[in-house]
């Protein structure tokens, strides 16, 4: 008998997948029919990603679907005014904010599940799409059929999530990506929590993570690279980061002797880190570009403004691991 399983449940009148790896006692749950969102994550016997109050919350509430789990987010943050041009052509994305496009729409729309499965060579996984070309709301503010394709994969204790991102246009597309996932914090001893980040420079942005000025080493880039205090970040603050993607970002909690460890690849350059104000946890975010990036005056190899090109694939992976602090 396989050490690994995936199931599929009912849960609240919806339909979930967990994926368990029953020698380390780690599960994760994924809704597809709101953006795929990985909304429960338990290892080493503590639960690691916010989960929503209830999956109908998760479903109706305004915002709930990236308030908690981990949204799916294209574009990722913000677009001021929800308007922005790409080589000569001009994009306005509908408004979700009285003033800007925040975080896209596939982090609520229904998504199809392609594949399922658990072997102890794959460990227990499940694959879900999202086609523009099934939208076509989507497709009148945004012509381009692109094509997500997303795995989470629960191995040895720790879960990755894979993605392919392809445009089967024909023309370049711009391009911006980014994911979401809510981590629980300590609510009673967070002075003995600290957050590690390998990050370069620290670009300066408002609350609502909009850049103000160009990127810098500054002292808390130094200090978090070996581990800043929880309580030095605020609820309902943020920081833009450069990552160097040679170290994976932590959670250390002293007082469980845990850490929770969450390693994304080079394909994420950027990193926001924000403080919810409705629940005790942290984000890191990464991105493929600084927030509002197209809108900007700087040169795209700063800010990560980019395009994919006509048949062109994006691929990336990042890595959640709870471990005992050696």
């Amino acid at each position: 008998m396989s050490r690994y399983a995936v199931e599929k449940k009912q849960v609240e009148q919806e339909i979930i997948y967990r994926l368990r790896d029953q020698q380390t006692d780690t599960e994760a749950d994924v809704i597809p029919a709101v953006g795929f969102n990985l909304f429960r994550l338990k290892a080493a016997g503590q639960q690691v990603i916010l989960s929503p109050p209830s999956l109908k919350m998760l479903k109706e509430e305004p915002e709930a679907h990236f308030k908690y789990g981990t949204p799916v987010l294209f574009p990722p943050n913000r677009v001021k005014g929800g308007t922005f041009t790409y080589n000569g052509k001009s994009y306005q994305l509908p408004l979700n904010e009285p003033t800007n496009h925040l975080h896209g729409e596939i982090c609520y729309r229904s998504w199809k599940v392609m594949d399922r499965g658990a072997t102890d060579a794959q460990g227990a996984y499940l694959t879900a799409q999202f086609q523009y070309s099934d939208h076509a709301d989507i497709l009148e503010y945004f012509p381009h059929p692109m094509v997500f394709t997303l795995t989470y994969r629960l191995h040895n204790g720790q879960l990755t999530l894979e993605g392919k991102i392809e445009n089967r246009g024909e023309e370049e597309a711009p391009f911006a990506f980014g994911l979401h996932p809510y981590f629980v914090v300590a609510s009673e001893h967070q002075d003995q929590v600290e957050i590690v980040l390998p990050a370069s420079e620290e670009w300066p942005v408002t609350q609502e993570a909009f850049v103000t000025g160009l990127p810098e080493v500054t002292e808390l880039t130094e200090r978090i690279n070996q581990g800043v205090p929880l309580t030095k970040f605020p609820a309902g603050s943020c920081w833009l980061f450069r990552l160097r993607n040679d170290h994976p970002c932590l959670i250390r909690d002293r007082k469980l002797g845990l850490v929770l460890s969450y390693h994304v690849d080079d394909s994420f350059p950027f990193m926001i880190v924000f403080r919810p104000v409705w629940a005790q946890a942290i984000s890191f975010e990464p991105y493929t570009y600084v927030t509002d990036a197209f809108n900007l005056p700087w040169e795209s190899r700063l800010t990560g403004a980019r395009g994919l090109n006509a048949g062109e694939t994006f691929t990336f992976q990042t890595r959640i691991a709870m471990e005992k602090e050696r």
